[in-house]
């Protein structure tokens, strides 16, 4: 069984490289037109929309965490959600989630981030 999980596992990296170097190759300069459009868009002070949820929320929290700081201006969630955020949000300054997001921003993944926000929502609020 142990064998079988490990051939299994080579054989869904081998597809993933295969698929990465196809993607590599065919869709390179697309992807270098469409990461120079964004970088105009962003200079002349243009907003960028970005939404993902489930598994591909992860390239989206590539651009809040790790791309240099993008910093959301807006967001979207779910109705049910709305009152536990804006409360959590209104505990911060707006310099308070400077700070905390430039602290935030270096970190080396998403991990980490949320691991140090925990932290600082845990001072904010010791009794949750």
């Amino acid at each position: 069984m142990e064998e079988e999980i490990i051939t299994l596992a080579r054989k869904h990296l081998s597809t993933t490289i295969q698929l990465l170097s196809r993607i590599q190759d065919e869709e390179t300069d697309a992807i270098e037109q469409a990461a120079g459009l964004i970088a105009d868009a962003i200079e002349q002070g243009q907003c960028l929309f970005a939404f993902g949820c489930n598994r591909s929320s992860l390239q989206i929290q590539d651009l809040v965490y790790r791309a240099g700081g993008f910093m959301l201006d807006e967001f979207s969630a779910s109705p049910k959600l709305i009152p536990e955020l804006k409360q959590t949000i209104r505990r911060f300054s707006s310099n308070e989630a400077l700070k905390v997001a430039q602290e935030a921003i270096p970190l080396p993944n998403a991990k980490e981030a949320r691991e140090y926000l925990q932290i600082i929502l845990k001072k904010a609020d010791p009794g949750k």
